[in-house]
């Protein structure tokens, strides 16, 4: 199904979804932009078609199914393609923007180029967070900056998919890596500066990022996809050794100890340290001891 396009559009915003019941939040969200912006939603579940129609009755937007369970990173690769608009921008089905997001990010971007042009978010739990506290400047390897856990506040450094907008040839050229279970944003953002991409980040907070939404993997232990994704950056796009040690110990440790595979809990301790990992990030890490003895 496609429903009116509005022509003046030069924005399309692609969002991926399984069919949660959030997706209505995040295309209100497009449609309440303060210049028009097409949402496309990429619908990975294609007997939920039905059902997303019903949840999205009312609202104008374009939906387009796949074949079915192909993953966030080849969806969005989808609405890349299906988009007919000079930008996209992207969006989680479970977040949503603020209304001026997309008005100010293109104010950002002109003249456009090989840019990314992210935001700051308000991260949405049991309270709301400005993220991230440092905003990325450029002055070091996206990689370090995304990986670093030199602080035990997790909105120290932040960016992520739901801020992120380009024009569609970059994106085409960029293309999100499928197949990965998680870490697709940092990917993404990783290859697109090994591209020569200049990723700007804005001061302003034009997203909201929800954090416990139901089917979310961030939290998940799957750690030997993790590990996988790590060393699969190449060497020019590397991260420096300290956050590589502080994801090691944060992210890979947890999902270990959480799975109790103390003999693999072990090896990745030693790696950690001897990057050396900061302390705080190792703290995720004791948090998930805890958790497997109780």
């Amino acid at each position: 199904m496609t429903t009116r396009r509005d022509a003046a559009a030069s924005v399309t915003a692609v969002i991926p979804t399984t069919g949660r019941s959030e997706l209505r939040r995040a295309v209100e969200s497009v449609v309440l932009q303060t210049i028009p912006v097409t949402p496309l939603v990429i619908l990975d579940v294609p007997s939920a078609r039905a059902d997303v129609e019903r949840l999205l009755s009312g609202l104008t937007y374009d939906l387009v199914t796949t074949s079915g369970a192909i993953g966030g990173g080849a969806a969005r690769n989808v609405g890349v393609l299906a988009s007919r608009t000079r930008f996209v921008a992207f969006l989680d089905d479970d977040d949503e923007w603020l209304s001026n997001k997309i008005e100010l990010q293109l104010a950002a971007m002109l003249p456009p180029g090989r840019m990314i042009v992210a935001s700051r978010s308000w991260l949405v739990g049991r309270k709301r967070r400005l993220v991230p506290e440092r905003l990325y400047d450029g002055s070091t390897a996206i990689s370090s900056y995304l990986l670093d856990r030199s602080s035990l506040r997790l909105r120290k450094n932040f960016m992520q998919s739901s801020s992120l907008l380009l024009t569609k040839d970059l994106a085409e050229e960029i293309g999100w890596e499928v197949g990965l279970k998680r870490h697709q944003d940092w990917d993404f953002l990783i290859r697109a500066q090994a591209a020569g991409v200049n990723i700007v980040m804005l001061g302003t907070p034009l997203v909201l990022v929800h954090q416990s939404s139901e089917g979310s993997i961030s939290r998940s232990t799957d750690w030997q996809s993790s590990e996988s994704w790590l060393s699969s950056i190449d060497a020019g796009s590397a991260p420096s050794r300290r956050s590589r040690a502080d994801f090691v110990a944060s992210v890979i440790l947890r999902g270990a100890v959480s799975n109790r595979e103390w003999h693999q809990a072990l090896r990745l301790t030693g790696e950690a340290l001897r990057g050396p990992c900061h302390i705080a990030a190792i703290a995720p890490a004791i948090a998930a001891v805890r958790g497997a003895w109780r």
